[in-house]
């Protein structure tokens, strides 16, 4: 049976392999995410535990350095770092319910992930990302 995981933060540019990855554009919400919400966010995903990483340096939408790009996961969830870098730049960035639903139920403070779940982890989300994707998200 294979594992269920969910994929947050993932935008296209970076990452066309991952199903759910979306343009940056798409992830611009009509109306600014609340400050302390936001914060409490970026502290959960922040505490995620390491999942994988590709040896790639990456820059945002105005060519200035994000960094390294790495996966983490809680368990439940997998983001790459950017989604912590685009969260913290853009005040109206996607942020859904049921990440701060989960977040919550952790008082925004991820849950250790046992070396043998990161390892299933893993094997599934490197099976999402080594997949061949040849147009973008909404193309005809």
């Amino acid at each position: 049976m294979k594992m269920e995981i969910y994929y947050i933060g993932f935008i296209f540019d970076y990452d066309p392999n991952i199903s759910i990855a979306k343009k940056i554009s798409e992830m611009l919400l009509p109306v600014k995410v609340d400050r302390g919400l936001k914060e409490d966010v970026i502290k959960y995903l922040s505490s995620g535990t390491f999942l994988s990483g590709a040896m790639s340096y990456i820059y945002d939408d105005e060519n200035k350095p994000i960094g390294d790009l790495n996966y983490y996961t809680d368990g439940v969830f997998v983001w790459p770092s950017y989604y912590i870098y685009f969260i913290k730049k853009y005040d109206n960035f996607e942020i859904t319910k049921a990440l701060i639903d989960q977040a919550k139920k952790s008082n925004f403070l991820s849950d250790e992930v046992s070396r043998e779940k990161l390892i299933e982890l893993e094997n599934v989300f490197l099976q999402e990302w080594i997949k061949k994707k040849t147009s973008s998200p909404n193309s005809a």
